[in-house]
């Protein structure tokens, strides 16, 4: 079984955040928006064939954690372009672990499946404390049966036995993301 992955884009992760924060009126913290992040990928993987993000999560022991959006909220200039370093930055601001919203970041990279995803998520778990969301995220079978610190395949995210068909539509798929890792491919219309 070949190892799920998509394309990661940090602008519109940049969108999501800011989207999150601005939406979810008990405040925010890097591990709240991680572990919403976590659910809203979950859900629309399984109902749209992809993640949200296409980040890559890291099984760490607060529950899975999307790699590269960690590595923009915490400014890592190895790892991060100055350009998306000075995205982010310009819409949410990075106070410790507490993150607030510094400007709209816009929608134009989030579909409506996104959206409505991003909204069921904030409805459910918005109101949630962090630590309430990350042992929720530890009964998951992609938290528990990956190794710490090392990336969760998608693969685990499939525990439902009902999310077969989907999970083999999308491991089907991954060759065509593969040649598609190094074209630039320009931003579609919204669509699901």
């Amino acid at each position: 079984m070949a190892t799920i992955a998509f394309q990661f884009n940090p602008e519109k992760f940049t969108q999501v955040a800011a989207y999150i924060t601005s939406r979810c009126r008990s405040g925010m913290t890097r591990k709240k928006l991680f572990k919403l992040l976590y659910f809203a990928d979950r859900e629309h993987l399984f109902r749209f064939g992809r993640p949200i993000l296409k980040d890559f999560y890291i099984n760490m022991d607060q529950g899975p954690v999307p790699s590269q959006a960690y590595d923009l909220v915490k400014g890592n200039a190895k790892k991060c372009t100055k350009e998306a370093l000075d995205n982010f930055a310009k819409h949410i601001k990075v106070d410790g672990m507490r993150i607030g919203l510094r400007s709209p970041a816009g929608t134009d990279l989030l579909s409506k499946s996104d959206t409505s995803v991003l909204d069921e998520i904030l409805r459910l778990y918005g109101h949630r404390s962090a630590d309430y969301l990350g042992a929720l995220s530890h009964r998951h079978k992609a938290w528990l049966e990956s190794e710490r610190n090392r990336r969760i395949d998608y693969s685990l995210f499939f525990e439902d036995p009902d999310t077969d068909s989907m999970r083999e539509l999308v491991e089907s798929n991954q060759p065509i993301r593969n040649l598609s890792k190094n074209v630039r491919i320009s931003p579609q219309p919204r669509t699901s």
